[in-house]
């Protein structure tokens, strides 16, 4: 039998690649001045919690993933930790990242901005400079914020993920189509 897999490739924008500092950021009350951004998603979250009828709705990220999980099929008590784990590109708190990117057969593109300010474009740099797989780049633009790159330049966004899913189509597992 043959295995059907995604073979297009997968564009990633803006991704959280210490998503743990970011739950740890959360965790209590943020300053509006000082982190707009955080402050904002924090509201975010609480509303969530509100709408959802969760208990003691806060801007707690950590709060909200046990939440969600724990109304899922998949609510075993190691869930949260477990999902969290899922997500950790790079080391956290001596805890390893287990190379992810290493074993991805599939082209993936990291598109970053610079400027984003809930996800640092020096954490992609990292990630890129410690993955040893061909398959995997990254471009930092100097704009775009966190995931604003279509009003950013909506043309070059689209352009973007037109020409690398249009190029992946002409080839396969790396090799161009005739």
């Amino acid at each position: 039998t043959d295995s059907v897999h995604w073979s297009a490739g997968v564009i990633a924008f803006s991704p959280v690649l210490r998503f743990e500092e970011l739950i740890e950021a959360m965790q209590s009350r943020v300053s509006r001045f000082r982190h707009p951004a955080l402050a904002g998603l924090q509201d975010s979250i609480e509303s969530r919690m509100k709408r959802r009828g969760y208990p003691n709705p806060s801007g707690s990220l950590l709060q909200l993933i046990r939440e969600e999980i724990s109304r899922t099929s998949i609510g075993y008590p190691e869930a949260p930790e477990d999902s969290i784990h899922f997500t950790r590109f790079l080391p956290h708190r001596g805890q390893p990242d287990h190379a992810k990117l290493e074993s991805a057969r599939v082209p993936v593109l990291i598109v970053h901005g610079a400027n984003d300010p809930l996800a640092k474009a020096q954490d992609v740099a990292d990630l890129i400079s410690r993955t040893k797989n061909p398959n995997v780049a990254a471009l930092i633009l100097p704009g775009g914020g966190h995931i604003g790159f279509a009003a950013y330049a909506k043309a070059y966004y689209y352009s973007l993920i037109l020409g690398f899913f249009e190029f992946q189509s002409r080839c396969v597992c790396g090799t161009p189509r005739e």
